[in-house]
């Protein structure tokens, strides 16, 4: 691809994506050293690019990586590992788009209104004779459990949206007065959550054995909502979402990392040694 071809497509692209402003999706155009082509309105509402004035993808998602590490409980998470790690995942993802000209799917944990939302994100290469010339990013919405509901009517600045339809974190501010371990906070958010969870599947996600989920939602969980040992669980449940409980994530479950979706690349290009991050 000569420049002058290159350089039609890039404004081919950009002028396409200028016209789409009622997408939900969001979209950036990229060179092949991560300088931001373009951003639609979408990448410039999410990435708060108006403020940071950013230029460089790169830089960008690791400002992005601060942002949403900072809300995260010290006591159980190390700060300063995790943001290493993160931004490592957001330097290789780019570095092996370019290099080897494939593209790489992965989920993104941004920090949206004070919220925590999960962004599905595809860098996509357009390559020339001299290798990678452009990067397109598409991103969209992404359901993970339950963050993003209702992110395109909030983008249109639907005012009709209350704080409480979206997934918060569960601290101090939010937490019902209830007294629960984290084990706990775990069961009581996945019963809420719903999505025909049974005791059977909460077991597994929380790698715990199902008698020792069922002991303790009986045992322990039930008398601190006061609530008789021959509750059904679907009225436990519906107890749960009265005190709001499927919108409060817990700590111990909120683990804001970069996730690659392609298992076959995230075994050969995403697995470094994190012994180095500890050690180094």
């Amino acid at each position: 691809m000569s420049q002058i071809d290159n350089d039609k497509l890039k404004d081919f692209l950009i002028k396409a994506y200028s016209f789409d402003s009622d997408s939900e999706a969001g979209y950036m155009l990229l060179d092949k050293n991560y300088n931001i082509l373009f951003a639609n309105t979408v990448c410039q509402e999410y990435f708060r690019l108006r403020y940071l004035r950013q230029t460089n993808s790169v830089e960008l998602f690791q400002k992005l990586n601060i942002s949403v590490l900072k809300p995260i409980n010290r006591r159980i998470y190390d700060f300063n590992l995790l943001l290493q790690i993160n931004n490592y995942q957001t330097g290789r993802i780019h570095e092996v788009v370019k290099t080897h000209s494939i593209p790489v799917q992965f989920i993104f944990f941004i920090l949206y209104r004070d919220e925590y939302k999960s962004l599905q994100v595809h860098f996509v290469p357009v390559s020339g004779s001299d290798g990678v010339e452009l990067i397109q990013v598409f991103i969209s919405d992404y359901d993970m459990w339950g963050i993003g509901r209702n992110v395109g009517m909030v983008l249109n600045g639907d005012s009709e949206i209350k704080s409480e339809e979206y997934l918060k974190i569960m601290n101090k501010t939010n937490r019902p007065d209830i007294p629960l371990t984290t084990r706990q906070e775990e069961i009581v958010f996945l019963l809420a959550l719903g999505f025909n969870l049974g005791l059977r599947e909460i077991a597994k996600i929380l790698k715990i054995s199902y008698g020792s989920l069922a002991v303790t939602l009986k045992s322990l969980i039930f008398p601190k909502f006061n609530v008789p040992i021959e509750t059904s669980t679907q009225d436990f449940i519906n107890i749960l979402r009265g005190y709001g409980y499927h919108n409060l994530i817990p700590q111990s479950l909120c683990r804001p990392m970069i996730t690659i979706l392609d298992l076959k690349l995230r075994e050969k290009f995403f697995s470094p040694d994190f012994a180095d991050f500890i050690t180094g």
